[in-house]
């Protein structure tokens, strides 16, 4: 957001209701969270719901109403084929926009001073927003974090591991670093332990894999950590349905049970061991022979994409980077570009048809604009707030042509593909 719609708005702080709902600092907003990652960039298509629920039809078979006939003979039965209606409802995500009444009386004339500390303010709700839903694509509706990694009594500190709640290679668990990526300070979590604890992230420890909370607390091992406020409002089972729970091959997906239809499942690829070229071979190949088209994008993990440049090189292979749309740069497989993504679960390669996915939203990025004012004073404070939200889900239109090649630990090959 630049000075000069702060200024062209004036500089007092009477002026913040109109400056949000200036239609540039939203679009501007929107923008940055819309091209904030590969996978959003890709994310053209946007589908609006009727209310808070969506629904699609799904093709699962063509017709089988074809055949071979000899001459003046009756023509085939009609085989028509499978459809099922996908259905769901949205998500709604939120972020705090927060400023005192001193910080804003501290600007009073200079409006330099002003629109530095609206800009921030903004600035944070907004990478919120954006840093959050980009952490939820990565999960699987869930919201969990990771898992107490061995009981807690009496402490504030927790060692914490499998990030997002999802299995990892038994000869390799996740790093300190990877168990705790996902944890911010002030963060507040909510542990799903028979009797439910919550409390504030004050510190992260990536070289221990521990974080330390503003109170003493005792969970037991195995417990799932989630965001939240209290034991009643807090993330679990409200978040968007991320990779992971488009890409599998059992359970239900948007209300159509998975069993018996292909076509409605997503490929696991169990590399178990170190990443070679043929099991990368062997997931386009699945796609290709059980989807309906190839992969455009491969997203991965820092690690992982290390493994496959250091597998590069023991093969005397060098590729040069691929530029992208929106300024992302990849390294290349067989043609497709493999990008990063901070947030991607570790040991797995993401092998994606980026146009199979899309949002269906109910509400697009946008203030919580109530009774014509989007800033409201805080209940016996001396601050405003305002919400910065959307209500979206994200959907899968065809999972049979995504998969996931998961289990890469280990020692890079020395040569060989």
């Amino acid at each position: 957001m630049s000075r000069q719609v702060i200024y062209d708005r004036g500089g007092l702080a009477s002026t913040i209701d109109g400056i949000l709902k200036d239609d540039y600092v939203l679009q501007q907003i929107i923008d940055v969270i819309n091209r904030s990652t590969v996978l959003f960039s890709r994310l053209r298509t946007q589908a609006t719901t009727h209310g808070r629920k969506f629904v699609f039809s799904v093709q699962l078979g063509t017709s089988q109403g074809v055949g071979a006939r000899p001459e003046n003979v009756q023509l085939p039965n009609p085989g028509f084929g499978e459809y099922e209606q996908a259905h769901g409802n949205v998500k709604y995500l939120y972020s705090t926009l927060y400023i005192t009444g001193p910080a804003i009386e501290a600007t009073r004339g200079n409006r330099a001073a002003f629109a530095d500390a609206l800009k921030q303010a903004i600035k944070d709700a907004r990478d919120g927003l954006k840093l959050d839903m980009q952490r939820q694509v990565w999960g699987d509706g869930s919201g969990c974090l990771g898992t107490v990694a061995e009981a807690v009594s009496g402490s504030n500190t927790v060692r914490v591991t499998n990030p997002y709640g999802l299995t990892y290679h038994a000869s390799e668990p996740p790093t300190p670093e990877q168990s705790v990526r996902l944890f911010k300070r002030h963060m507040s979590l909510f542990f799903d332990d028979s009797t439910p604890v919550v409390a504030k992230v004050t510190g992260v420890n990536p070289s221990a894999g521990t974080i330390t909370l503003d109170q003493n607390v005792t969970v037991a091992q195995d417990v799932r950590i989630y965001r939240g406020d209290s034991g009643a409002l807090n993330n679990k089972d409200g978040e968007l349905l991320g990779l992971p729970a488009a890409i599998s091959a059992t359970g239900t997906y948007l209300g159509i049970d998975r069993t018996g239809k292909p076509e409605w499942q997503g490929h696991l690829v169990d590399c178990d061991g170190p990443l070679s070229l043929q099991a990368m071979r062997a997931v386009v190949d699945t796609i290709s022979i059980y989807g309906t088209t190839e992969p455009d994008l491969i997203i991965t993990d820092h690690l992982t994409r290390s493994r496959y440049e250091a597998l590069l090189t023991s093969l005397k292979r060098f590729v040069n980077p691929m530029q992208l749309e929106g300024g992302f740069k990849a390294i290349e497989f067989d043609g497709l570009p493999i990008v990063v993504d901070k947030d991607a679960p570790p040991q797995r390669m993401w092998f994606l048809n980026t146009r199979d996915w899309l949002w269906y939203s109910m509400k697009d990025i946008g203030w919580l604009d109530r009774h014509g004012a989007i800033l409201h004073p805080v209940p016996d404070m001396d601050a405003w707030k305002a919400y910065l939200t959307t209500y979206r889900e994200l959907v899968c239109r065809r999972p049979n042509n995504q998969a996931v090649l998961f289990n890469i630990v280990g020692e890079e090959p020395a040569g060989g593909s």
